[in-house]
């Protein structure tokens, strides 16, 4: 049996999760066994039927975790984050993960965590911090805001322009997962969700003291 299955949902937020499980001693936790999967109906799937297919992994996993983006989630209107995570922890409860799953919303989305790893967004694009700056508030100025602001107001977007218009490439999940690789777990923690996340492990998957 493995440690820990995680449902992401989609495969930018699964690859840049897998990069990140692999620090496990800058997390604070012990080297764990784990697999992830991106639902197939994406954000609104998670939050729809994310915890009834967990019924599949039972047996196969001590803990399971389920993390999502808010923003298109088709219950970003009518419920705070907060709320669809209890309303999805309860299900898992009831589908026998009882004191072993959590629930992440993402607010708004994934591409908040990047921005709390702007040297890593760099890194991987062959960038000095400087020059990306300069792009970001380009980009920033085409969606009329601030990038201070638009990184946590439209984080996606600013994203995609920045590496489509700015740098010239197309995203896939390589990127999620290389971008993942150089991120510092330090800089994620200022990350109120990322904070939910290290929390959990390191309550599930404490240090092995020697």
């Amino acid at each position: 049996m493995k440690d820990l299955f995680v449902q992401a949902a989609d495969m930018d937020a699964k690859m840049f999760i897998y990069s990140i499980l692999q620090k496990h001693k800058a997390i604070g936790i012990r080297p764990i066994t784990f697999d992830i999967e991106a639902h197939p109906l994406h954000d609104s799937g998670m939050v729809k039927s994310g915890a009834e297919l967990s019924r599949l992994k039972k047996g196969k996993y001590t803990k399971i975790i389920l993390i999502w983006d808010h923003e298109g989630s088709g219950r970003e209107h009518k419920y705070q984050a907060p709320e669809i995570e209890v309303q999805i922890r309860q299900k898992l409860d009831v589908i026998t993960w009882s004191n072993d799953n959590d629930a992440i919303a993402l607010v708004p989305e994934l591409e908040t965590w990047l921005w709390h790893c702007k040297q890593a967004i760099a890194s991987h694009y062959s960038l000095d911090i400087q020059s990306l700056d300069r792009l970001i508030e380009v980009a920033a100025r085409q969606l009329g805001m601030a990038s201070d602001r638009a990184m946590y107001v439209k984080p996606k977007e600013l994203f995609e322009l920045l590496v489509r218009d700015g740098i010239g490439r197309t995203i896939s999940p390589k990127d999620f997962q290389m971008i993942g690789q150089y991120a510092g777990i330090h800089n994620l923690e200022a990350s109120k969700t990322f904070l939910k996340l290290r929390t959990t492990l390191r309550s599930w998957f404490p240090v092995e003291e020697t």
